[in-house]
């Protein structure tokens, strides 16, 4: 199982442990204090979800924050990404003081793609994003338990249009989205009762790490 453990460790390289405050943290381990919101609305919320995700010591909160293309570029499944990060954890005392890293303003390289610049004990790890469109609907089953299907998009245009509505009193647009098959794998629905939420999304991917320069 070494190459889930290489994969992790291209994603945060070797940290230095330099200071009091870094040996401080490094004896108190990773944060257990309750979380804030998991976002990845804008490119700041996902970084900032990243890093707390790394102090809080949570690999799949880690692994859902990295885009689908970068996870099969690192050989990451979220079975791997759970042993590599115990293994890494071994191998690099203090890990999570990449979490403690303060999250700047993004560099914005394109409309859907930013780049961060987070300093980690006197070194910069660039963190690069990308934002990504997917389809998404939840539901639930004849047993109670909760469903979910969820497909990638090239962008939201390929299934959604916008449109102004003439109206002299009010500012108004139609959203029209296409209709969308998806497979609910040992259920069958029959009511819109059983769908909890359906729609589209934006959110931004971590898409490259760069280790501490």
């Amino acid at each position: 199982m070494r190459m889930p453990a290489l994969a992790a460790a291209a994603l945060f390289g070797t940290l230095p442990l330099g200071g009091c405050c870094s040996l401080a943290r490094l004896f108190c381990g990773p944060d257990h204090t309750p979380w804030v919101q998991i976002d990845h609305a804008t490119p700041t919320a996902a970084v900032q979800t990243l890093v707390e995700a790394i102090r809080r010591d949570a690999p799949d909160v880690v692994y859902d924050c990295l885009d689908s293309t970068y996870r099969e570029r690192l050989h990451l499944d979220s079975t791997a990404m759970a042993v590599a990060w115990r293994q890494l954890k071994d191998a690099v005392p203090g890990l999570h003081l990449a979490g403690y890293a303060t999250v700047p303003p993004p560099v914005q390289l394109g409309p859907d793609t930013a780049e961060f610049a987070l300093e980690v004990e006197g070194r910069l790890l660039r963190v690069r994003l990308a934002r990504e469109a997917v389809w998404e609907l939840r539901y639930q089953r004849a047993d109670g338990s909760p469903g979910r299907a969820a497909r990638p998009l090239p962008t939201l245009g390929a299934v959604a249009q916008l449109e102004s509505v003439p109206d002299p009193d009010r500012d108004l647009s139609r959203l029209t989205v296409q209709p969308m098959v998806f497979e609910h794998e040992g259920s069958t629905l029959t009511s819109l009762a059983s769908v909890s939420a359906a729609g589209l999304q934006q959110r931004w991917k971590v898409t490259e790490i760069t280790p501490p320069q």
